[in-house]
């Protein structure tokens, strides 16, 4: 009863997470193919894409922890 629809859900996450990687990883190919078009533009835009990156997964490490904290003390 409670099975499927936890099953549902992770295989609707993982697709949309391989959906959003996929995305992701086109956004930063493109950027660096036009690098020699416009070194200026394209390498500090390549910078902050991988910095947003990086705050992505740090924020969700970040909570990620705080949830087992959470759960390993019971709530307190």
């Amino acid at each position: 009863m409670v099975v499927v629809p936890l099953l549902v859900f992770a295989l609707l996450l993982f697709v949309f997470l391989l959906i959003g990687g996929s995305l992701y990883g086109l956004l930063i190919a493109k950027t660096i193919a036009r690098i020699g078009e416009n070194p200026y533009i394209f390498v500090p835009l390549l910078v902050l894409e991988v910095l947003a990156l990086l705050g992505v997964i740090y924020v969700l490490m970040v909570y990620i922890s705080k949830i087992w904290k959470y759960k390993k003390t019971g709530g307190r």
